[in-house]
C-alpha cells in the first residue's frame, strides 16, 4: 500500500516539492560526495531586496552558514548556497530576513560567490557593446572572431567563464567554481596555436584550453554565436558598433544533463550576472549596449514567464533600465521537439490518461508535473501515478518503497496556483564508487 507522506520541511517555509523530497530521502538520490552543500533559488518580497552591504544582513547570513554573492545585492531573486544538515534552520534564517520562496537548484556543492574583485582587465577603455553569450562551446579562435591583423589576431571573445573546470591549466583565473579567461589568455591561446605561415590551429587552440565541446565538427555554442554576430549566413557579415566584446559563459555538464532542467537556472543566472559584471564594472567606462543570449530552457517550470528564474531575469533587465543603461536577454521563445514531452487536458472533459514511459537505464530521477489552472482545488481532482508493477500512488502518498512520489504543493511564489509533481528514483545506479545504495525504482510505463 502507498504511505502517506509527510513532508520533512514544514510547509509554513514555502519550499518547493524538488527541495522536500531531496530532503525526504537524505539527497541519496544525487551524485555521492556532494551531499553536503546544497544550492537554492530564493526569492524575497517586494519590499525586502537582497541587502548584501548592510552589517546586520551580512552576520545574519554569515551565522546561519548561508553565502549569496554580491552580485545579487539590491536584487529580489538570489542564489544560495547552504548546508544540507542546516537545511531547516537555514531557511527560518531566510525567512526572517523577507525570504518568501525556496526552490532546489542544484545539490551539487558549488559555491554561491564565483567573483566580485576579479580584475577582469587593466585597460581603462572598455567596449561601446557586449555581446554574451550563455551557451555550450565556445570558437574563441575562428576567424570571424579574431582581428584581421596578422600580427595582433586580438580575439573578439574578450571573456570567457568555464563554470565546469576545476583545475586551470598554466593560464586563466580560477573561481570559487570554475575558470575564467580574459583578453591576455584567449590571445595567449591564439598565439600558441599560430603556425609559422601565420595559420591559426584552431583545435590546438581549443585543446590547450581546455574548453569542452570544442573537439567536434560543431558545437551548439558555436551557431548560436555566429547566428549573434551575423556570420550564419554567406552574405556579407553585420558590422558590429565600435568596439564590441564578445563574453562567453560555458555551462556545465550538470546544468545541460539534469533532466528536470532546474540546475540550469542557478547556472544561468550566475553567467547572466557574469556578463552584466563584465558590462558594467570590468572597465573605468562601463559599456552602454548588453545584449545576452540564453538558448537553453529548462524542460519543468510553468512555461509562462512566471517562474522565479525568468522573474530574476526580468527584473535584471528592467534595473539596468532604471539605471540608465541598455540590457537585453534573449530566450529561446520554444522548441517543437519538446511537444512529444507534454500534454494538456480538459478538466471539464474529465481529464485524461497518459503513459509515461522510464528507462530501465536511468541514472537520474524522473520528474513529471501537472500544471492547475488558478484556483482549482485538489478537492475537485482524482490524481494518481500508477507503477508498472501496479501500485497505484495517489496525490500526497509515496510508493510503498519510497522511489515514487507524488505531491500537491501551492506555486513556490504564486500561492493561487497548485502543481502536482511525480519524482521517480532512478532505475539504474551510477558506476563510480561509494555511491550509497538506495532502492531502485521499477521501470517502464
Amino acid at each position: 500500500m502507498p504511505r502517506l507522506l509527510h513532508y520533512a520541511l514544514p510547509l509554513s517555509l514555502n519550499a518547493d516539492a524538488y527541495l522536500q523530497w531531496a530532503v525526504q530521502t537524505g539527497f541519496r538520490y544525487f551524485p555521492s560526495g556532494r551531499k553536503s552543500v546544497v544550492v537554492l533559488l530564493v526569492e524575497f518580497a517586494a519590499k525586502q531586496p537582497i541587502r548584501l552591504r548592510d552589517a546586520a544582513w551580512s552576520r545574519a547570513l554569515k551565522g546561519a552558514g548561508l553565502q549569496i554573492s554580491d552580485w545579487y545585492d539590491g536584487y529580489h531573486y538570489a542564489k544560495v548556497t547552504a548546508s544540507a544538515g542546516k537545511l531547516p534552520a537555514q531557511l527560518a534564517t531566510l525567512q526572517k530576513l523577507g525570504a518568501t520562496c525556496f526552490e532546489l537548484a542544484d545539490p551539487s556543492g558549488i559555491m554561491a560567490t564565483p567573483f566580485s574583485s576579479l580584475a577582469i582587465t587593466s585597460s581603462a577603455q572598455g567596449p561601446d557593446t557586449v555581446l554574451g553569450i550563455v551557451d555550450d562551446g565556445c570558437p574563441f579562435a575562428h576567424r570571424h572572431y579574431l582581428d584581421r591583423a596578422p600580427t595582433q589576431r586580438t580575439p573578439a571573445v574578450r571573456f570567457v567563464w568555464d563554470q565546469g573546470r576545476l583545475v586551470p591549466g598554466n593560464l586563466g583565473t580560477p573561481l570559487a567554481y570554475g575558470v575564467a579567461y580574459l583578453q591576455a589568455d584567449l590571445q595567449a591561446f591564439v598565439q600558441m596555436a599560430t603556425t609559422a605561415n601565420g595559420t591559426i590551429d584552431e583545435d590546438s587552440a581549443y585543446m590547450r584550453s581546455g574548453l569542452p565541446s570544442l573537439r567536434g565538427a560543431s558545437s551548439h555554442g558555436a551557431q548560436v554565436l555566429s547566428h549573434a554576430t551575423g556570420n550564419a549566413r554567406d552574405s556579407t557579415p553585420a558590422m558590429l558598433l565600435q568596439r564590441s566584446d564578445i563574453a562567453f559563459v560555458q555551462l556545465p555538464a550538470d546544468a545541460l544533463d539534469d533532466p528536470s532542467g532546474n540546475w540550469l537556472d542557478h547556472y544561468a543566472l550566475d553567467g547572466i550576472h557574469a556578463v552584466r559584471t563584465y558590462a558594467e564594472k570590468g572597465f573605468a567606462n562601463p559599456a552602454s549596449r548588453v545584449v545576452i543570449n540564453l538558448s537553453y530552457g529548462r524542460q519543468t517550470g510553468p512555461h509562462d514567464g512566471s517562474s522565479n528564474f525568468e522573474k530574476a531575469v526580468d527584473e535584471i533587465t528592467i534595473k539596468a533600465a532604471t539605471d540608465g543603461y541598455y540590457l537585453k536577454v534573449v530566450v529561446p521563445s520554444g522548441n517543437s521537439h519538446r511537444l512529444r514531452s507534454h500534454a494538456e487536458f480538459d478538466l471539464n472533459q474529465g481529464g485524461g490518461v497518459i503513459d509515461w514511459c522510464v528507462a530501465p537505464d536511468s541514472q537520474l530521477p524522473s520528474y513529471l508535473e501537472v500544471w492547475l489552472p488558478t484556483g482549482t482545488s485538489m478537492a475537485t481532482l482524482d490524481v494518481s501515478l500508477t507503477s508498472p508493477a501496479e501500485e497505484t500512488i495517489p496525490s500526497g502518498h509515496t510508493s510503498n518503497d519510497g522511489t515514487a512520489w507524488v505531491s500537491d504543493l501551492p506555486v513556490c511564489g504564486n500561492p493561487a496556483k497548485t502543481v502536482i509533481r511525480m519524482v521517480i528514483a532512478p532505475t539504474a545506479r551510477r558506476p563510480e564508487s561509494g555511491t550509497p545504495v538506495a532502492p531502485l525504482a521499477v521501470s517502464g510505463r
